[in-house]
């Protein structure tokens, strides 16, 4: 049998890169999007990097294209692009908003629509990443706690409007994981390092997740071992929904 082919967008770091890794070495064609990707036809490593900006229609439609072209088909797609953002919502000014916005969302959303007529000839799965935000928000996370929020509702309807054509969706949540995304947002390394083992000592694992506990899970919901599930919210986080931490 042909290996199945996946699209990973924000695949070139924290949760993306290890789910592209983790698929790569469990036999998938894997091919991934972001924007610091370093483009090339030939696969590194098993992994064929494309460059592209999710809130752009254009640039998803070109390297789906693409993709399909190197690879004759799509198999699954990972959406794990996005930017996260904390303080005060008061003083988020309305660009901060837009960008979060429609990297978060918007992005998503057109990655799906750029995708889904090749998933549907697959009878493939897409797989979002949450958070449990969502749910559980914390201070200082309302924007983006909102843009989780969102992602929830879309893989719910999604996922009843494309399942007569049998395309799987589903979303995994992860509570904290240690990953650049936050220094990223602007926080300091000291004051993430504590926020970290002040969050581990209230989950009942009592640790924060690894990028590799979302991939695994992500891993499962794209194989056929979950072909019955669809619509599902998948909390990925020792615990955390659980104890209302």
């Amino acid at each position: 049998m042909e290996a199945p082919v996946v699209l990973v967008t924000g695949g070139t770091s924290g949760i993306g890169q290890s789910v592209a890794e983790l698929l790569s070495a469990s036999g998938w064609r894997v091919h991934v999007l972001a924007r610091s990707a370093r483009p090339s036809e030939a696969p590194s490593q098993g992994i064929t990097q494309w460059r592209g900006d999710t809130r752009r229609a254009e640039d998803l439609a070109d390297v789906v294209k693409a993709v399909v072209g190197h690879s004759g088909r799509l198999n699954g797609l990972v959406c794990c692009a996005g930017i996260a953002a904390s303080g005060p919502f008061g003083q988020q000014t309305a660009e901060a908003l837009d960008d979060l916005l429609r990297t978060n969302v918007l992005g998503t959303m057109l990655t799906c629509q750029a995708a889904l007529e090749h998933l549907k000839a697959a009878r493939g799965a897409i797989v979002l990443i949450g958070s449990t935000l969502a749910d559980h928000p914390r201070p200082l996370t309302s924007a983006y706690a909102a843009t989780k929020g969102a992602l929830d509702s879309f893989t719910k309807a999604l996922a009843v409007e494309y399942g007569p054509y049998g395309v799987r969706v589903n979303c995994v949540r992860p509570s904290m994981v240690r990953t650049e995304l936050m220094l990223k947002s602007g926080i300091e390394p000291q004051n993430y390092a504590a926020a970290l083992l002040l969050r581990a000592e209230s989950y009942p694992l009592r640790r924060v997740g690894m990028p590799e506990d979302v991939a695994r899970t992500v891993r499962f919901l794209l194989s056929d071992e979950s072909s019955w599930t669809t619509g599902s919210i998948v909390d990925v986080d020792g615990g955390h929904s659980a104890a209302g931490s």
